[in-house]
């Protein structure tokens, strides 16, 4: 039987998903799910995830092997490595304290503009230039492009809020309205032109922040959803019980979000809810039981209407 793992998430490298998790002995297992099959099985232990390293740009253990207690359910670090990671925290809100955090922001940035299947879901962003990529399908965005381009992250969050408050361009696009438009996002020549309109827009509007249109990209193939198998509602899982098992064949994966067929239904679960999470793992290409339990969701119609794309 497989050993117990501790989950620590889903992220994207070079157009692939991978899931990592840490093994009793501290090695990181990573795995593919697409075409899989796979199964989890939660014992209701939660253990801090760890951090992210910039130094190695991997993960590293946490050195307490912290336990996260039940009620601190929205929580997958300690205060240790929450530290470690404050980088993240600094570049996205702009607040810097030490030199350290000064060192972390040094890296040239994008300021983005992505596409998530339908005219009205369009969000601006930012990420450091290396990952601009990996960050787009992190995001389970359709396309994106490069609208300005910051020597570092302070400077393109300010560009970014210029944008999202001038022109009334999201910062944010809820997992739900992701889902909803999944079948309506695969049209490459067509949202190309709904950045390219978005983007001269803000040309307009910001004529002293040198907006461009560089760096186009369309995700949406990458993510390998499986429409045939998605019918009208997809089950959304947005909670767990203490003790879980979710099995089935995956059919695609957006962003964070695992997609999977079971039992005659279409579900999709936001990974981060697992992160942190101990349990048993196994994916196959063979057949598995197919089932689901402790697990709550919320319907999500999908929308089959025909719109931009």
């Amino acid at each position: 039987m497989a050993e117990y793992e501790t989950f620590t998430g889903l992220y994207w490298h070079s157009n692939k998903p991978t899931i990592t998790s840490f093994d009793t002995d501290g090695s990181e297992i990573k795995r593919s799910l697409i075409d899989k099959y796979f199964s989890i099985e939660t014992t209701g232990n939660k253990f801090c995830i760890g951090y992210f390293d910039p130094e190695t740009g991997s993960r590293a253990r946490c050195p307490n092997t912290a336990i996260i207690l039940q009620h601190e359910s929205q929580i997958s670090q300690c205060a240790v490595c929450t530290q470690k990671n404050r980088g993240t925290f600094i570049a996205k809100t702009g607040r810097v304290t030490t030199e350290r955090d000064r060192n972390l922001l040094k890296y040239k940035h994008v300021v983005y503009l992505a596409s998530f299947g339908d005219q009205s879901d369009i969000k601006v962003g930012v990420a450091r230039q290396s990952r601009y990529s990996d960050r787009i399908h992190e995001q389970g965005a359709a396309a994106a492009v490069v609208i300005a381009y910051a020597p570092e992250g302070v400077a393109a969050r300010g560009i970014e809020r210029i944008v999202s408050e001038r022109l009334s361009i999201r910062q944010s696009i809820r997992y739900q309205e992701k889902l909803r438009n999944i079948l309506d996002n695969d049209n490459k020549e067509a949202v190309y032109n709904q950045l390219r309109l978005y983007q001269k827009r803000i040309a307009q509007a910001l004529p002293s922040q040198n907006i461009v249109y560089d760096d186009f990209i369309f995700t949406s193939p990458d993510y390998r959803i499986q429409k045939s198998a998605i019918d009208k509602v997809i089950h959304f899982i947005d909670k767990l019980d203490y003790i879980s098992y979710i099995s089935g064949w995956t059919i695609g994966v957006l962003g964070k979000i695992a997609l999977f067929y079971t039992s005659g239904a279409c579900y999709a679960i936001n990974t981060k809810i697992l992160e942190g999470r101990e349990m048993r793992i196994q994916t196959r290409t063979d057949a598995t039981a197919e089932k689901v339990f402790g697990i709550h969701t919320k319907k999500v119609a999908i929308n089959r209407q025909q719109g931009l794309f």
